[in-house]
């Protein structure tokens, strides 16, 4: 388990702040309001953990007009 695994898995003051600056971050830079922090982190989480398994690298692209 790599570190922000085990902020996101791990209950404490950390994780805590944590889910509180991204969801302070989310209110201010997404159109909806009801988006959880921890369902949004779980998808590129997912898939940098299986690029590790595997040996390989990953990328994370944004467009913004």
């Amino acid at each position: 388990m790599n570190e922000l695994e085990a902020l996101l898995q791990g209950p404490g003051l950390a994780q805590l702040d944590f889910v509180a600056r991204c969801a302070a971050w989310i209110s201010v830079m997404a159109d909806e309001p009801n988006l959880e922090p921890l369902t949004l982190l779980s998808g590129p989480l997912g898939v940098l953990c299986e690029a590790e398994a595997r040996g390989l690298g990953a990328i994370g692209v944004m467009q913004w007009y």
